[in-house]
């Protein structure tokens, strides 16, 4: 007897298996399944489908995968960057006044500035957005290079300290397949380093940012 409910192919909306949802985020299902699976809260499968080989795919509810996500900041990446963590219900609708209250030394107009970037989530004729919207934009914003030339030289320590970020932090990727390589002069265009951050990181499909002013 089944464990849990079989469901067929497509599944209903709203419904994941991990490998689904681990590529919609940028994560490998197996670090989900190591590593998630041992936080607290996380959801338990609604269902399970076949598959062509081994055990068949646990089936969850991606509202409570995202809900789940939003409680536990080490979901989100490895750099050491404010995230937003809540426990409300990511369903309510808020002004860009009161997500930006639940970041510490945060202003709105420091969260309106993403406004035109890719991926931010659109207000409805009231002038709010959905919690949950917000959440995932903010914990994967795009580095924004204001005040930066793209076309400067630099070594992964002044890079790193443009950035805001450790060095050790950035030289962790510097084996990883798409990081930029050092020209003869043993420095990076700044512009590759923070496209490769933004799109290319292994493990997810967008890092968590920082202005540079």
């Amino acid at each position: 007897m089944a464990r849990y409910p079989v469901l067929e192919r497509p599944l209903p909306p709203g419904l994941v298996t991990l490998q689904d949802y681990a590529h919609d985020i940028g994560y490998s299902a197996e670090a989900i399944r190591v590593h998630w699976r041992k936080l607290p809260g996380f959801p338990e499968p609604v269902g399970q489908v076949s598959r062509p080989a081994g055990l068949p795919a646990p089936v969850y509810e991606a509202r409570r995968l995202e809900t789940f996500r939003a409680a536990h900041a080490n979901t989100w990446g490895r750099r050491e960057l404010q995230r937003v963590v809540t426990d409300r219900d990511l369903d309510e609708r808020v002004t860009l006044e009161e997500f930006a209250g639940q970041l510490a030394g945060t202003g709105v107009q420091d969260v309106a500035r993403y406004r035109e970037a890719g991926g931010f989530p659109g207000a409805g004729e009231d002038g709010r957005c959905r919690l949950g919207d917000l959440v995932a934009f903010w914990n994967t914003r795009p580095i924004l290079l204001t005040g930066q030339d793209p076309e400067q030289r630099v070594n992964l320590g002044q890079a790193a300290r443009i950035l805001g970020m450790a060095r050790k932090t950035l030289s962790q990727y510097r084996d990883s397949a798409g990081f930029p390589a050092a020209g003869p002069d043993g420095l990076r265009r700044l512009g590759d380093v923070v496209d490769f951050l933004n799109t290319g990181r292994p493990g997810k499909r967008g890092p968590s940012a920082r202005d540079v002013a």
